[in-house]
């Protein structure tokens, strides 16, 4: 997955349940709010052409997903922002 592509379809689509702050410095980090509180954040490089799978796997991490197939849902469409909600909910994040 390249950076943009991260940007573009995964945040995206988070941004259609939370608020996202994103913050340009030595990485591209992502905060990410539910009423006015900070619940995840993430952060990738700037300078990779393509993110790499320890990466990946460390944005699954951070995004409190399960699998990498729920990441790749999350860019591939089968995972919606809804999903994505209740996905945190049921693990008391939100």
């Amino acid at each position: 997955m390249k950076p943009r592509e991260f940007d573009k379809k995964v945040i995206g689509k988070i941004k259609k349940v939370f608020n996202v702050e994103e913050k340009d410095s030595r990485h591209k980090v992502f905060r990410i709010f539910h009423k006015d509180k900070m619940i995840l954040r993430t952060l990738h490089s700037h300078s990779q052409k393509e993110i790499s799978p320890p990466i990946l796997q460390s944005i699954k991490r951070q995004l409190r997903l399960d699998s990498m197939s729920q990441l790749q849902g999350l860019k591939n469409c089968p995972l919606s922002a809804q999903d994505y909600k209740k996905i945190l909910q049921k693990k008391s994040l939100i």
